[in-house]
């Protein structure tokens, strides 16, 4: 993690989202942990920003 946690079984994470630092980026968002954002008409808090790691080849970009 770059920022904040993880999702936790002991904490009711239903309406929390951990993004990647690229999706911050996107969003243009500083600081955040804890800022409210609209995920397919539900609102999450960010709990937590994950390092960008690469699913497919290196050529292409996170």
């Amino acid at each position: 993690m770059a920022l904040g946690r993880s999702y936790n079984k002991d904490f009711s994470d239903s309406s929390r989202i951990v993004f990647n630092e690229a999706a911050i980026a996107a969003m243009g968002l500083e600081d955040p942990i804890g800022k409210s954002v609209n995920v397919w008409g539900k609102e999450m808090e960010i709990i937590g920003v994950a390092k960008d790691f690469h699913f497919q080849s290196l050529h292409e970009t996170v």
